[in-house]
């Protein structure tokens, strides 16, 4: 190799390495900045779900890269009214990954740059984690697509960010039922739709963990009483 060559080779290596190690590149690209940096990290960590285009002029995530073979159903509660729809619980659901983007100890790799959720439903980027929407009067919305199949193996299509674990995340299907459960208890319409979707489900696994999110008061502090109907 020309020594020149190998003189800018090493220099611009070094210069990766300290841009990488000081983290304040972060914020800046994909704008002026090299991206450099952000192809180092992700190789290094083997961060699949995150792109960059031929052009270096694109970037992307797609945490459904991530998905594992569905094996779990985890059910929620939305603490709202009972007829909130999926636009009026948008904000506060985007507001989770904009903290998850914001810190750099849960995901350097996306610090700094806006926000997406890699889902689209009905044509716009969606923040809402949830597969399935059941409201009191047994209405089922699905909103993430659950489930595709890879060489014969069903997994979790749309990855959600639900559960407070990544593993959990990638291969389960996240219910939840709208209205607020901590002392009341779901209605026997939503009760019975909740079961039909996991029956449905159970099509594709028959015997799925079922998991209740339990952190703070989700999915309500009388799930042991309805968790039993289900």
């Amino acid at each position: 190799m020309d020594r020149r060559i190998l003189v800018v080779f090493v220099a611009l290596m070094a210069l990766v390495m300290f841009m990488s190690a000081d983290g304040s590149e972060d914020a800046l690209y994909p704008y002026d900045q090299s991206i450099l940096p952000y192809l180092s990290k992700t190789a290094e960590n083997r961060c699949f779900w995150f792109s960059v285009s031929p052009d270096e002029k694109h970037w992307g995530v797609d945490w459904n890269k991530e998905r594992l073979p569905f094996s779990k159903i985890m059910i929620h509660h939305t603490g709202g009214s009972i007829d909130q729809s999926p636009a009026e619980m948008e904000e506060a659901n985007k507001q989770r990954y904009v903290a998850r983007y914001e810190s750099e100890d849960n995901d350097p790799y996306v610090k700094g740059l806006p926000p997406h959720s890699s889902h689209i439903v009905n044509g716009q980027e969606t923040f809402l984690p949830y597969h399935y929407l059941v409201y009191e009067n047994g209405t089922i919305i699905e909103w993430l697509n659950p489930l595709t199949a890879i060489d014969g193996v069903w997994y979790v299509d749309n990855v959600a960010w639900h559960a407070g674990n990544w593993q959990t995340n990638c291969e389960s299907i996240s219910i939840c039922l709208v209205g607020d459960y901590v002392s009341n208890t779901p209605t026997n319409d939503q009760i019975s739709s909740l079961k039909k979707v996991i029956s449905g489900l159970k099509a594709f696994k028959p015997d799925p963990e079922i998991m209740y999110h339990r952190s703070l008061t989700v999915p309500g502090s009388k799930y042991e009483s309805w968790s039993k109907m289900i």
